[in-house]
């Protein structure tokens, strides 16, 4: 007998509600971390600012042994902190963000 799997869930769409124009906003920043140095604070300056600090903001660094943290977020800018999970070496990379609100 054949087992039948279910089907796979329809994709779900996200859009934003109520009007208004949507602002996307994306880049690559360089970090590099020196010596023993756990903690990185990266400043990304928009080149449009949001209407208020209800936007999103994603990050990812390019080495698997760091990962991105918002530390806060204004209308013009976010802090995002990189930390690195290892302090055996001196990574250095960029890290990718975008962020979306209005």
């Amino acid at each position: 007998m054949i087992e039948q799997s279910e089907p796979e869930p329809a994709p779900a769409f996200i859009r934003s509600t109520g009007s208004g124009q949507v602002i996307q906003q994306f880049g690559l920043a360089p970090y590099t971390f020196f010596k023993k140095g756990k903690q990185l604070e990266i400043e990304i300056l928009f080149e449009e600012p949001f209407s208020d600090t209800n936007y999103v903001i994603t990050a990812i660094c390019d080495n698997p042994e760091c990962y991105v943290s918002i530390f806060s977020k204004s209308k013009d800018r976010a802090i995002l902190n990189i930390v690195r999970s290892r302090g055996s070496f001196e990574p250095e990379g960029y890290m990718n963000w975008i962020a979306i609100g209005r």
